[in-house]
C-alpha cells in the first residue's frame, strides 16, 4: 500500500471522534492499542446533536486494509432499545478508503435533532478492520485519527472530511523522527455529504501536499499553517508517511477570533509507541485565538514520583 511515496456541542464538529471507542470483540477481549484503533467490531453510540440548527449528525465508516479490488463487508446494526431499527444497514461492500455515511435524520425515525433526539446506538461488525467516526456539521471540534495498523501512530491514514458550518478542515502531523516524508493526496472520485457511500480512486490521486519533518515538527506550527482549511468537505485523503506519525484533523489553526476556530474539540494524545499511555508525546492543543481561557491540558500519571 505504499505505492506512493515509498516502500515503505456543544454543537461541535464530533470530527474526530474518530474514537473507535468500545471496540468489542468476541469471546476474550484482545489487547487495546489504543484510544481509538481500526477494528472489526464496535459498540458505538452517536448521540443527537443539542439544537436544531442544521448542524446534522452523522456515523462514518471507514475501510482501511486490503489489496486492489478486494472489499470489507460491513454491517451496521441500530440497537432496538430506543424502540426503532430504522438505520440499520446491512451488507455494505467497502474498497480501501472508502466510508459508509450514515444520517441518523435519515431514517424512517429522526433521530437527531427536531426528531426524536435520541441519537442511536450502533454495533457494527467488518470481515476487515474498519475506522469509526461520528460527526457534526459544525467547525469547532478536532480529534485525533487512528492509522491503519491499528495504532494511534503510523504510516497510513484514510481520512473522510465531513460537512462544516464555516470553512474547510485542518490537518496537522506530527513527526516522531527527523527526515520522515508526508504526502497528502485527495482520493475522491466524486465528493459525498449525504448518507451513502463515498467514491475513492488510487489511479490518479492528486498530491495536495508535501513535506519532510524532523523529530517533533508538525505541519501547522512549524509550517506557516500550511495545512490549514486543506481538506475539503465531502472528500477522502489518503495520509502516507516513510516514518510513523500522528494525525489531528478537524478545526485546529485558529487563524481568526471568534471565527471557524476551535473550540469543544480534544481527545487522547497519542504517544510514540501508538498508545495514549506513554513517555514521549508531540501535539499542541488547538483553541480559539480569543479564547485563551479555554485551552485544557490533563496529565496523568499511572506511576509514582512520575
Amino acid at each position: 500500500m505504499g505505492q506512493f511515496i515509498g516502500k515503505s456541542k456543544k454543537r461541535g464538529h464530533m470530527y474526530l471522534l474518530y474514537m473507535c471507542i468500545m471496540a468489542l470483540f468476541l469471546g476474550a477481549a484482545s489487547n487495546a492499542h489504543a484510544v481509538g484503533e481500526a477494528s472489526t467490531k464496535f459498540n458505538f453510540y452517536v448521540p443527537p446533536n443539542n439544537e436544531n440548527v442544521g448542524r446534522y449528525v452523522a456515523l462514518v465508516v471507514t475501510a482501511v486494509t486490503g489489496m486492489a479490488g478486494e472489499t470489507t463487508t460491513v454491517q451496521i446494526v441500530d440497537d432496538g432499545a430506543d424502540g426503532d431499527t430504522d438505520d440499520s444497514v446491512s451488507n455494505i461492500s467497502l474498497t480501501r478508503g472508502q466510508s459508509y455515511i450514515l444520517y441518523i435524520k435519515d431514517g424512517a425515525v429522526n433521530d437527531d435533532a427536531g426528531g426524536k433526539a435520541d441519537g442511536d446506538y450502533f454495533k457494527i461488525s467488518s470481515t476487515r478492520p474498519v475506522v469509526v467516526q461520528m460527526s457534526t456539521q459544525s467547525n469547532w471540534q478536532h480529534d485525533w485519527a487512528p492509522a491503519s495498523n491499528k495504532k494511534m501512530l503510523g504510516r497510513e491514514f484514510y481520512l473522510y472530511s465531513p460537512p462544516s458550518s464555516g470553512a474547510d478542515s485542518d490537518i496537522n502531523v506530527f513527526a516522531y523522527s527527523n527526515n520522515t516524508k508526508v504526502v497528502i493526496y485527495d482520493i475522491t472520485s466524486t465528493p459525498k455529504t449525504t448518507t451513502g457511500t463515498t467514491t475513492v480512486s488510487f489511479t490518479s490521486p492528486t498530491k495536495i501536499l508535501e513535506r519532510t519533518l524532523n523529530e517533533g515538527e508538525d505541519l501547522i506550527h512549524r509550517n506557516s499553517n500550511i495545512s490549514a482549511n486543506l481538506l475539503q468537505i465531502g472528500r477522502t485523503y489518503y495520509i502516507q508517511a516513510t516514518n510513523p506519525v500522528t494525525v489531528i484533523y478537524g478545526h485546529l489553526a485558529g487563524l481568526v477570533a471568534n471565527e471557524n476556530s476551535p473550540r469543544d474539540g480534544g481527545g487522547f494524545v497519542p504517544s510514540s509507541n501508538g498508545s495514549s499511555v506513554g513517555e514521549l508525546f508531540y501535539f499542541s492543543i488547538p483553541h480559539n485565538p480569543g479564547l485563551e481561557s479555554e485551552k485544557e491540558l490533563r496529565i496523568v500519571s499511572y506511576d509514582d514520583a512520575n
